[in-house]
């Protein structure tokens, strides 16, 4: 959407080259204090364009010249996502190619591609898909599955003890994951991890490499507000004390992590980082270039 918008900006805009740059880095400020609080691709996507940006600005770039750069670096990292998806859907269908029953916990595109992937390859799936009132996820999910032919069975995320143990395995997004092995993914994954190791069905976080933390990386937890708890609560007495606040990611150790599914392979969650190191380095090295 972003990326999009930053099309859009470099065919609308009459500014001169230093203006349309200034522009273009204070969509991408917005894209970090948005989107980027609950992701580290965000930051990792947009590192580049965001010292290129700077450096244009500062040599009073022509127009054109800051035009190219938009147009270049939206369609560069549109392939790129598109090519790391094919990759991790190639990656997820080899390793889970003799299951038959999947969890999914919140939508993620990611593990919808893998889900995607193994259809293709004439396997029948069921998926049974856990509904969190926080979210709203299985829609997506659902309208997806239908797409692809997949049986579906929708419950309320507190059956998951129920349902989990008829599965194959448990199949998550990631917004961002650390040098640890953990990751934080939507409120509520924490739990099916947990509950997945208790009736020792594997577990995959199914992310590509540009959602690694900086080596530094904090754990920032925005926070939600539950509107709508209960029917009726504006009857409540003491309506005005009621704490609504939530965090609408969590952070799940690495302990229960069977695996991460991504671009590179199946990597076991304490070399997961590692894998993404040549991610981080590049960041680095723009960052030093900036200084």
């Amino acid at each position: 959407m972003f990326s999009r918008a930053l099309e859009l900006l470099a065919s609308d805009s009459a500014a001169a080259g230093p203006d349309l740059a200034r522009q273009a880095l204070a969509l991408v400020d917005y894209a970090l204090e948005s989107r980027g609080q609950f992701t580290a691709a965000v930051s990792n996507s947009y590192s580049s364009l965001r010292s290129e940006l700077r450096t244009m600005q500062a040599d009073a770039a022509g127009l054109d010249r800051v035009r190219r750069a938009l147009r270049s670096f939206s369609r560069d990292l549109e392939a790129e996502r598109q090519q790391r998806g094919r990759a991790i859907a190639a990656v997820g269908a080899q390793q889970l190619a003799a299951a038959k029953t999947f969890l999914l916990y919140d939508y993620s595109s990611t593990v919808m591609n893998v889900v995607a992937a193994l259809t293709d390859g004439g396997t029948e799936l069921s998926l049974v898909v856990p509904e969190s009132r926080t979210c709203a996820g299985s829609l997506p999910i659902l309208r997806r599955a239908g797409e692809l032919g997949c049986r579906a069975r929708l419950l309320p995320d507190a059956a998951l003890a129920h349902a989990m143990p008829g599965c194959d395995a448990a199949l998550v997004g990631v917004e961002t994951f650390f040098a640890d092995g953990s990751f934080t993914n939507t409120v509520g994954t924490l739990t099916t991890a947990i509950v997945a190791k208790h009736f020792s069905v594997p577990f995959y976080a199914v992310t590509d490499l540009t959602k690694s933390a900086a080596p530094d990386g904090r754990d920032t937890q925005p926070q939600r507000a539950f509107t709508a708890p209960l029917a009726g609560s504006r009857d409540l007495p003491g309506r005005h004390q009621l704490d609504l606040e939530y965090p609408p990611l969590e952070r799940v150790p690495g302990q229960f992590v069977t695996g991460f599914i991504t671009e590179k392979g199946v990597v076991e969650p304490a070399r997961v980082w590692a894998a993404a190191r040549p991610v981080q380095a590049k960041i680095i090295r723009e960052e030093s270039s900036e200084v």
